[in-house]
């Protein structure tokens, strides 16, 4: 093609009387090399333009993926657990001596339990290091990110307060000396005197000050739980768009 260009140039400029003719193609030949670059210009935009459409697709699947398995797991298990552990509690510090069931062994049991929920989180910290987050186009959409990263950064704060409140319960029932005979009654199955034992802590009052501190902490726990699932919710609508 070029040269069949080359080949009209030549002889407009070599027959007499045609210089003009010669400009007018020459003028010709440059807006069609122009019209030429903006179509590949165009084509190449184009294709990088449905690249990161691809791009910011997959992205957004994945993370998806990642927090519906958060979500799956936080609404089956986890907020499941966390409702057992305040039943439990609320059973001990409502406990009085009128109340003579055998289910203050189980309850005491289960009132110990350190509820924590810890998401995956590889696939969206992956996307944040790598800057990959900012090719999200939807804007609610980074909203909702931006709240989860506020959310999640007070609830590791969150966490370490309620560690301290568990092992100040746990530390004092262990010093207290009767934690020892508390295994020991339950592991042989003497559940009548597993319970007298409990009845007697019930009525320590440094232990019951422990035990409703923790229990507010956990009570706290669930409200963050459901914020999460609210979060996690929104994310998820909001990937879909």
């Amino acid at each position: 093609m070029i040269k069949f260009f080359r080949h009209i140039r030549k002889s407009l400029l070599m027959e007499t009387g045609k210089t003009g003719k010669y400009f007018k193609y020459a003028i010709g030949e440059i807006i069609l090399v122009v019209i030429g670059i903006l179509i590949a210009l165009s084509i190449n935009n184009w294709n990088t333009i449905r690249l990161e459409k691809n791009e910011e697709v997959k992205l957004l699947t994945d993370m998806r993926s990642e927090f519906k398995k958060n979500l799956k797991l936080l609404s089956e298990y986890d907020i499941v657990r966390i409702d057992t552990v305040l039943n439990n509690q609320d059973y001990l510090i409502n406990y009085n001596d009128l109340n003579k069931t055998n289910n203050l062994s189980i309850a005491f049991q289960k009132a110990f339990k350190h509820p924590t929920w810890n998401p995956s989180l590889m696939i969206l910290d992956d996307l944040k290091n790598s800057g990959k987050l900012s090719k999200i186009s939807n804007n609610h959409l980074k909203q909702s990110l931006y709240n989860w990263y506020s959310f999640y950064t007070d609830y590791l704060e969150d966490i370490k307060v309620s560690e301290i409140s568990y092992q100040n319960l746990l530390s004092y029932t262990l010093n207290n000396g009767i934690y020892f005979d508390l295994m020991t009654s339950i592991n042989s199955g003497n559940l009548s005197k597993h319970k007298q034992l409990v009845e007697l802590l019930l009525k320590d009052k440094i232990f019951m000050s422990f035990l409703i501190n923790y229990n507010q902490v956990v009570l706290i726990r669930k409200k963050e739980y459901l914020d999460a699932q609210n979060i996690i919710k929104e994310i998820i609508k909001e990937s879909n768009n």
